[in-house]
């Protein structure tokens, strides 16, 4: 079945110069720009990839998830983080093939190593899915401000 990868879609992305920049001004594009380089890094490696996001489409009291080709997408439901999604589908995974979480959040690797998942950091992730450097943020930088509702920017 091959390896799979499970990412946290926001934590990745505010980790990263460049999709963060252009969150604020199109969220839409900058969330289906970061599935398709997880995608080609899936496609690469033979990973079966799935990522997570808070609550998305309004914030619905659902969840809902998009296709995306080769990448299964997942929006928690309002009142819900894709850390809780996260904790409740990492078990589920559970096979002889290995399974990675990428999140710098420290509240998801706790749940990934739970799970006898490897756990990667974000700044890892992007490394090796466009080989960008870490970026570090100013200190008065803000979620909130670059257009994540709900997202307080702590790292548990």
């Amino acid at each position: 079945m091959g390896a799979r990868l499970v990412v946290d879609g926001h934590n990745v992305i505010f980790r990263s110069a460049k999709l963060a920049e252009t969150y604020g001004r199109d969220a839409q594009g900058t969330r289906a720009r970061f599935v398709r380089q997880l995608a080609e890094f899936g496609a690469r490696k033979h990973y079966q990839v799935t990522v997570v996001f808070d609550s998305g489409k309004g914030g619905t009291g659902i969840r809902s998830s998009e296709d995306g080709g080769t990448v299964s997408i997942l929006y928690a439901r309002a009142g819900e983080t894709a850390d809780d999604l996260i904790a409740e589908i990492l078990p589920g995974m559970r096979s002889g093939d290995p399974t990675f979480v990428a999140s710098s959040d420290r509240g998801v690797q706790q749940i990934a190593r739970s799970a006898r998942a490897e756990v990667w950091t974000a700044e890892k992730l992007l490394e090796k899915i466009v080989g960008e450097a870490p970026k570090r943020r100013p200190a008065d930088w803000h979620p909130v401000e670059h257009g994540l509702k709900g997202y307080t920017g702590e790292d548990d």
